[in-house]
């Protein structure tokens, strides 16, 4: 980490520190958890859930998006997306570059990504908030493709869910920044 990025972490987390906002991240819940902590949760590996073929609840959204994305069914990944939100959608490379979309336009563009990329792998390695107690669970995963010119690429890929009744569907999908 160069000496500027960690003037600006320093100073960025100072600031929360010393603001209401801050102040009111860092108090208890009822429940006595500090928030602060739960904020800067380590998040639970795949080697720590272990195989878990009857997932329910978020990690079954999770583990439906894996295998849609790994064999590149745009059809299937089409039924984890929120139906009645836009979707925000931003990719760096092999995909669409950032907006919010309704689920049919956000299926056409996930089916063209799929389309002109070949995915090596696809697979969540972290995962947070599964239990959700009122917060959106999201989950990270290792994505290796090629481009159409043969380019390899990897990255990492964010996904976060919303709730809808009793239903989870995706509502974000980015790549991180290297």
């Amino acid at each position: 980490m160069r000496v500027g990025q960690r003037r600006w972490i320093f100073w960025t987390l100072f600031a929360l520190v010393i603001s209401p906002v801050g102040r009111a991240v860092a108090a208890e819940d009822p429940q006595g958890r500090s928030a602060e902590n739960e904020m800067l949760s380590p998040g639970v590996t795949r080697e720590e859930l272990g195989d878990n073929d009857a997932a329910q609840g978020p990690l079954s959204v999770f583990a439906a998006v894996e295998r849609a994305w790994a064999s590149a069914d745009a059809d299937s990944l089409l039924l984890t997306l929120d139906p009645e939100e836009k979707v925000s959608l931003s990719f760096a490379k092999g995909g669409p570059c950032g907006g919010y979309f309704n689920r049919d336009q956000a299926y056409y563009l996930l089916k063209d990504m799929l389309e002109y990329t070949k995915i090596d792998r696809f697979m969540f390695q972290k995962y947070w908030n599964l239990d959700s107690n009122g917060r959106s669970p999201y989950a990270v995963a290792v994505r290796e493709f090629r481009m159409n010119d043969g380019a390899a690429h990897a990255d990492q890929v964010y996904i976060s869910l919303r709730r809808r009744g009793a239903q989870w569907f995706v509502g974000e999908i980015r790549t991180l920044e290297p």
